[in-house]
């Protein structure tokens, strides 16, 4: 059927020429790291390599798929009406593997993003609701090590490695940002299990997110990225607003608005530190740091003289 063929383009900021093929399917998503592509058409999935243009993996799977996404470069998670499924494509799996039961606060929302640490240890699926002219975020946290799940109120989560002042080794840390109806919104800075010698006792830090009057009972925090060289976060809200927070104190350093449409997804750069965002009117937009400036604006604005001799040690050392 000629009206089910679907057009994939894929863009390369290294290149000039876009690429595009026809092909049957709903969506596609591009492999974060490696020039593979994965395609799905309903409860099918498919995995191609760009270059050789070869099939790598194939499954079918049995229950509707409400929602998925890659989580590092060599795992799928898939999520159906009752489960959460890991596809691990580097081991002999075929077929995706249930890792937990998807909560049933999760089950009526919109599934906007599914994140891990670097161990592949914690996992966090957030949800959207809408409730009363505002909306809640739900995210659902698994244990690798304790099997079990937690619910906490959050619009957007992320998973880090820190290592906090007075600790011997980086441990893995829970950010979390979340706001309820006509309130400031909250940050909220978690360190998890389990503990590691020479470290102190687990901490936890909890701050206040201001929102401008315009978009005051309707804005909400979208996407949340860290910089664990820094010690920084990025909190990014719907209508356009750069929450910068110290991530030791969770005290907000500025705001302000970076886009004046809706942005719907950002990422980290590794390469400056900073983030990249698109919104909805189809802008790129880079968001880096200028040193000095965030220095001398930091130590004006908050007064908090042991967070900027912190950021400014970084600074140096990291050489920006």
């Amino acid at each position: 059927n000629l009206e089910d063929v679907t057009a994939i383009t894929i863009l390369n900021p290294h290149h000039s020429m876009p690429r595009t093929w026809k092909t049957v399917a709903d969506c596609a998503q591009m492999n974060p790291t490696k020039p593979i592509i994965t395609v799905k058409a309903g409860s099918t999935f498919q995995i191609y390599d760009l270059r050789s243009r070869k099939c790598l993996h194939r499954c079918s799977l049995t229950y509707c798929v409400h929602f998925w996404t890659w989580i590092n470069s060599s795992t799928i998670v898939i999520v159906s009406d009752t489960s959460v499924y890991h596809w691990y494509l580097d081991r002999e799996c075929p077929m995706p593997i249930k890792m937990f039961c998807l909560d049933t606060k999760l089950k009526n929302s919109q599934l906007v993003r599914y994140v891990s640490d670097f161990d592949m240890k914690w996992f966090a699926l957030t949800g959207l609701v809408a409730d009363d002219n505002h909306v809640v975020g739900v995210t659902q946290i698994f244990s690798v090590e304790r099997n079990i799940c937690q619910n906490i109120e959050a619009h957007c989560v992320c998973f880090t490695s820190y290592q906090f002042k007075g600790n011997a080794q980086p441990s893995c840390v829970l950010v979390a940002a979340s706001r309820t109806a006509d309130l400031p919104g909250k940050l909220h800075v978690v360190e998890l299990g389990p503990h590691l010698s020479g470290n102190l006792a687990y901490t936890s830090h909890t701050g206040v997110i201001e929102f401008s009057n315009e978009w005051y009972r309707y804005d909400f925090p979208s996407s949340i990225q860290v910089s664990s060289k820094l010690g920084l976060v990025y909190i990014v809200t719907k209508y356009g607003i750069l929450h910068l927070c110290d991530l030791e104190s969770c005290t907000t350093l500025c705001s302000i608005n970076i886009c004046t449409d809706v942005i719907f997804a950002t990422a980290f750069n590794k390469e400056t530190e900073g983030i990249i965002a698109i919104s909805r009117n189809g802008q790129v937009l880079s968001v880096d740091l200028k040193r000095e400036q965030v220095l001398k604006y930091v130590l004006e604005t908050t007064k908090r003289f042991h967070i900027v001799e912190r950021l400014s040690q970084v600074l140096k050392n990291e050489n920006f």
